[in-house]
């Protein structure tokens, strides 16, 4: 049997999800312990050294994300829970962090623990989660790319481009290395567009800093610092030029 941990600082949202866990995987968890404060969560972490952790995103005297950095047991694996982060939803999307949107159904909850149940490690052991970490503190210096043998932590500074290829996102570098991931153009967009980087057209996100020139045209005709041609659509012209203009 595991041992489960809820952390939330509202009560409701604490029994609810105990009512579920009992309900549905008492056999596998057990009665879960629970934490309504960050305080609380890392001297119960260190108490009792749960297997698995629910962590509330937003605490009033603190974040789920400061429980992970601070806490000093850390052989445990965890599920995000929010009820409206939307940019911490983005953030968990891009770098395969597991989490369940508030209000969420007993499926939604088995899924999420089966996907924790095959996951390959524990927190020590997952190097994405030290770069979300990072990325929710405001370090935005490297990305962290889903690739067929694990993860690929790049420099945001070293994409040129990103491109398109049906549900898949090709990445190209300074280094001329080039990576395709599993994840749609859509989701890097949203990541990268506080970082300089602009949808162009609908097959194309670039980094601003890397155009070398701009033709104009019906759309118009970037030259990027690798020497690639990438076409503006005409329903983003306005939208790109507005961003280059001084």
């Amino acid at each position: 049997m595991l041992t489960c941990l809820i952390v939330d600082d509202d009560i409701h949202s604490r029994n609810i999800l105990k009512a579920m866990l009992e309900a549905e995987h008492g056999q596998m968890l057990g009665i879960p312990y629970m934490a309504g404060s960050m305080e609380e969560a890392l001297v119960l972490i260190q108490d009792v050294k749960p297997d698995l952790v629910f962590l509330d995103v937003e605490l009033q005297d603190g974040t789920g994300f400061d429980i992970l950095d601070k806490t000093e047991h850390r052989n445990f694996k965890f599920i995000f829970t929010t009820a409206h982060d939307a940019y911490a939803i983005k953030a968990f999307k891009v770098n395969a962090t597991d989490y369940l949107l508030k209000p969420f159904s007993p499926e939604e909850l088995r899924q999420a623990l089966q996907k924790v149940a095959h996951q390959a490690g524990s927190l020590n052991q997952r190097p994405e989660v030290q770069m979300l970490i990072d990325y929710m503190n405001g370090n935005r210096n490297r990305i962290a790319l889903p690739v067929q043998s694990g993860y690929e932590f790049i420099s945001v500074s070293l994409i040129i481009r990103c491109s398109a290829e049906g549900n898949y996102t090709r990445f190209y570098l300074k280094t001329g290395q080039t990576y395709l991931v599993s994840k749609t153009l859509r989701v890097y967009e949203n990541l990268l567009e506080a970082d300089g980087f602009c949808r162009v057209h609908a097959s194309h996100l670039i980094n601003l800093k890397e155009i070398k020139s701009y033709q104009k045209g019906d759309g118009g005709y970037l030259v990027m610092s690798d020497g690639t041609g990438v076409e503006v659509s005409r329903s983003r012209r306005e939208a790109f030029i507005s961003k280059i203009r001084v």
